[in-house]
């Protein structure tokens, strides 16, 4: 008997003239390479969940007493006045909470508080994860192309609402359908090699926000491009660092600090202090002369950041930072990074992501179109100079720092 064959030929594309079409065929290979390619990243993404819930679910929650994060200003905890800090793997980084605490008697309570706080983060990274193959954020990029609307969580609702109108007030640098483009440049600085042509033209064509609708009447979302994937790094973060200070302050701790990374949300100062002393401009990321002091006193407020001048890649003699435009679907030319305090975190995080990808002479005007008062602390470099800004506000929080810092 003949052998039979589950392989599969790409058909010929016929021209005008009945001739094989070399662009059709090469256009449906790219096509047919990028399916394959999202379907390989959703059995990754499927897998990293899975891992994702064993460190989160079977790991013990980290309990120390000191001040690993940042320290109390000009006050040194008592016998009755402790500091207690917990950790715990979240949204694929570790998460930190310290907490102030005045009697001893408070540590059980504190734990409960911290713990609960932590689930809460669990429970919004289910719902926004661009990683978890089962999450909502991920069950409506599925829909993409599919014309039918998806119904939100008012959580996942009230995320892409708040996106849309960062989209607008950045003039579209702020944009939550970037994953396409995020992907394949995440694969083109592991290669050190551009992405093709063909490659960028596709996902071009998959990002935008004009390309997401939001239904008023049912928190329906529809996303009309197939292919299309959501992608909230950029503001997720800091609406979980905003649930969990809540979560905090209701359970009766309105002196803490929670952090995630260069991200951090800050509660009262702890009892007798004058508030908590963190390291915003590390010596690794920002030369002295554009800080001239590193520690600033915070409470009440959040800190984001965005970027790492060193984080870049060259390709073809020029260089590129991790940061994506989605204007262009590549990485930013040269290196950046961005600091921004606010009142919430979920203010910092996407605005220290908006800062990044502003061009410097932008950044000032916006900063002070906002509502909110912000302060923001923005520093380039090009592989040869520094460029530094930064509002006038900014070196207020930093005790005796003297001159703002020169810019170039």
């Amino acid at each position: 008997m003949p052998k039979t064959s589950t392989r599969k030929e790409l058909p010929p594309a016929l021209g005008a003239e009945g001739n094989v079409d070399q662009d059709s065929i090469d256009q449906a290979r790219c096509r047919y390479t990028m399916e394959a390619v999202m379907i390989m990243a959703e059995i990754f993404f499927h897998r990293c969940a899975i891992l994702m819930w064993v460190a989160t679910h079977l790991m013990p929650l980290q309990l120390t007493h000191g001040d690993t994060a940042a320290r109390i200003a000009d006050h040194t905890p008592t016998e009755n006045h402790k500091i207690w800090s917990y950790e715990s793997t979240q949204m694929g980084m570790p998460f930190q909470i310290m907490i102030s605490v005045l009697e001893s008697g408070q540590a059980e309570s504190a734990q409960i508080a911290a713990q609960t706080a932590f689930s809460e983060i669990q429970r919004l990274n289910s719902i926004f994860s661009d990683y978890e193959f089962e999450s909502e954020l991920s069950r409506l990029s599925r829909t993409a192309g599919s014309g039918g609307g998806f119904e939100c969580s008012q959580e996942l609702w009230s995320i892409l609402h708040l996106s849309r109108e960062l989209h607008s007030a950045s003039q579209g640098l702020f944009d939550i359908t970037i994953g396409p483009a995020s992907s394949l440049w995440r694969k083109a600085r592991r290669e050190k090699q551009f992405p093709s042509a063909k490659h960028l033209e596709m996902v071009r064509e998959r990002v935008g926000m004009g390309h997401l609708g939001l239904l008023e009447e049912n928190h329906s979302a529809i996303l009309r491009r197939e292919g299309m994937r959501l992608d909230l790094g950029g503001i997720a973060k800091g609406v979980a660092l905003d649930a969990a200070g809540k979560i905090l302050r209701d359970k009766g701790f309105p002196s803490h600090l929670v952090r995630a990374g260069g991200d951090m949300l800050i509660g009262d100062p702890p009892h007798l202090g004058v508030g908590w002393e963190v390291t915003l401009l590390p010596e690794m990321d920002v030369p002295m002369e554009f800080a001239p002091k590193r520690k600033a006193m915070l409470s009440n407020c959040a800190v984001g950041t965005s970027g790492d001048v060193f984080q870049h890649v060259e390709i073809e003699g020029t260089r590129y930072s991790h940061i994506v435009d989605p204007r262009s679907c590549l990485g930013l030319t040269g290196s950046r990074r961005a600091v921004v305090i606010a009142h919430s975190s979920t203010l910092a995080d996407s605005h220290a992501t908006i800062a990044c990808l502003m061009d410097a002479s932008d950044v000032p005007a916006f900063f002070q179109s906002r509502s909110s008062r912000m302060d923001f602390h923005r520093i380039e470099f090009d592989g040869k100079h520094y460029f530094s800004d930064c509002s006038n506000g900014f070196f207020d929080h930093f005790p005796d720092a003297g001159d703002p810092p020169p810019t170039e």
